[in-house]
């Protein structure tokens, strides 16, 4: 039994470590590169120059999404496995947002480094994916 505990506790504190390091990279401004859509064989949509998009994950757990016109503000989590980010929107453009508090995880972890951040939504015709550069 003493030697089974001497096995476990590296691996677990290695998967603890592991977990803390993905909230770490995530909590970082970033900024939206290009979109896929795969749509009548594939759209892709880079980004706009004259109206450049952020996202803002804080290690407080707060959120903003931001671009030319809009400035949302809210809420982040992971879901239990950390392959989901849950978003809960509570103000849009100064004012508060009417909304049940939920997270929603639509957004489904693809790669998170210290440099890129890779998800995708489902959209209408099937995975739309969003690229975005730390910053």
């Amino acid at each position: 039994m003493k030697h089974f505990l001497l096995i476990l506790l590296p691996f677990l504190y290695l998967t603890a470590s592991v977990q803390t390091d993905k909230t770490e990279i995530l909590c970082n401004k970033w900024e939206y590169v290009n979109s896929h859509d795969p749509y009548q064989g594939g759209i892709d949509d880079p980004a706009d120059p004259d109206n450049k998009q952020y996202l803002i994950f804080k290690k407080d757990g707060s959120f903003e999404e931001i671009d030319q016109w809009n400035h949302w503000r809210g809420k982040w989590q992971f879901n239990t496995g950390e392959t989901k980010i849950g978003i809960a929107i509570s103000e849009h453009n100064g004012s508060i947002v009417q909304s049940s508090g939920e997270f929603d995880y639509g957004r489904n972890l693809v790669k998170v480094t210290s440099s890129e951040l890779v998800f995708w939504i489902q959209g209408r015709h099937g995975r739309v994916t969003y690229k975005f550069k730390s910053i």
